[in-house]
């Protein structure tokens, strides 16, 4: 497509009549020489199954001082757009070589053992560590991530109101889309290529029918454990050995022509109880 209308793309009017320059930030930030400058968010933090995939994009410097490319005029919020279109901006935007991008995912043990919050988070990180050139300041949708390595600047609602987040959202869904159909391949039964992991009701009847698979996330809910397993206590040492002097007894005393004696005379022998046998002389045929 020819590039026409490059500076009408900046801006669209939302659904309430407002109109949105989804560049606004981006040329902000870059008048004050914060570039280069990156888009970030993430896709996956719901659902019950899968990793959670961050996605980090930077558009060259020229496109934000207004050569913005007409094709990208409707790119919105992935969840805005339909699979195709998200495939065609997918396709469109990695296939360009002026745009520097980078994905990265934490898989379930990790979303697990840390939280689906933190693991959002190192996958940003991951994401972020693997642009080329580096960033020097990041557009992050929704709140400022405490843990990110980078100066940024938080954005709610960002993937709607910034081009380069919007970009970053595209990414992370359809990447994770994919990865969700292969699984769906590799655990038949569960629905995956479909609901994507999330908790629909074909889902949670697929969990009740065949159990989680390894891609589950097991700290959520249903999958989580919400009693912990009852434990059995385990006698001590001392306890052990009481037990087996007990039985020991009471092997002996079914034991024709022996006596023990009372329990005053048990001794120990090497930490050990030791009661007192005395064997009663047989009688003389």
């Amino acid at each position: 497509m020819a590039k026409t209308g490059a500076r009408k793309s900046r801006t669209v009017r939302a659904e309430w009549g407002m109109v949105i320059d989804r560049l606004a930030c981006e040329r902000e930030l870059s008048a004050k020489g914060l570039t280069p400058l990156a888009g970030l968010d993430e896709a996956g933090r719901g659902p019950l199954a899968g990793p959670v995939v961050a996605a980090a994009v930077i558009f060259p410097l020229g496109w934000l001082q207004g050569e913005f490319p007409a094709e990208l005029r409707d790119l919105n919020d992935s969840k805005q757009l339909s699979e195709t279109q998200r495939e065609h901006y997918f396709t469109w935007l990695t296939s360009r070589s002026e745009v520097s991008y980078a994905i990265a995912q934490a898989d379930a043990g990790l979303i697990d053992r840390i939280n689906v919050l933190q693991a959002t988070h190192h996958a940003m990180n991951e994401a972020l560590a693997q642009l080329t050139p580096p960033p020097a300041h990041v557009l992050v949708d929704g709140l400022r991530v405490k843990s990110l390595r980078w100066a940024q600047t938080p954005l709610v609602k960002g993937d709607a109101r910034s081009y380069s987040i919007a970009a970053a959202s595209v990414l992370a869904k359809v990447t994770r889309d994919r990865l969700m159909r292969e699984f769906d391949r590799e655990f038949p039964g569960y629905g995956f290529a479909d609901h994507k992991g999330y908790g629909t009701p074909t889902h949670l009847a697929a969990l009740a029918r065949l159990g989680p698979c390894p891609i589950h996330r097991r700290s959520f809910a249903p999958l989580k454990v919400t009693q912990p397993a009852r434990r059995v206590q385990q006698p001590s040492a001392s306890e052990r050995r009481r037990r087996q002097g007990a039985n020991r007894e009471q092997r002996l005393r079914q034991e024709p022509g022996v006596r023990l004696g009372p329990a005053s005379h048990h001794r120990r022998t090497n930490g050990r109880a030791s009661s007192r046998i005395r064997r009663e002389p047989t009688q003389a045929g």
